[in-house]
């Protein structure tokens, strides 16, 4: 399941792309009310975005936010991951560094980690600059 805030962070660079050919940065509280995301909630994922490289956010006049790198560069796999430390797993066990004792032996597994590697592959192909 997707988190709230990775929705609100999806929607966020959704917006940022879709003002990408403005050239102009985007403040926080026009973000918050254009894409109806709490204010407060909203600066704590611009500080994630920010620190994942995915988002620059410039104080001042003439500041504001905008994306790192153009729109079609931008997966919503990468917003999802830099948001939220468990990304999309489908199981515990699927999750990067997990580790399970019947791993080797578990079909489960097995069959997980082929419709996780689909999931990935889609998220990964849905680009910011399609989606705005």
């Amino acid at each position: 399941m997707i988190t709230r805030e990775a929705d609100y962070a999806a929607r966020a660079v959704a917006y940022l792309s879709s003002k990408e050919d403005s050239g102009e940065p985007i403040s926080t509280i026009n973000l918050s009310e254009s894409m109806d995301i709490p204010y407060r909630f909203l600066r704590k994922i611009i500080k994630t975005l920010v620190d994942e490289g995915i988002v620059i956010s410039k104080r001042g006049k003439g500041g504001g936010l905008s994306l790192t790198r153009p729109a079609k560069d931008i997966s919503l796999l990468d917003v999802i991951n830099a948001v939220d430390s468990r990304g999309i797993a489908l199981n515990f066990c699927l999750k990067e560094g997990n580790t399970c004792d019947r791993k080797c032996q578990c079909k489960i597994n097995t069959e997980l980690a082929e419709v996780q590697k689909i999931v990935n592959e889609k998220l990964s192909n849905i680009k910011f600059n399609n989606l705005s």
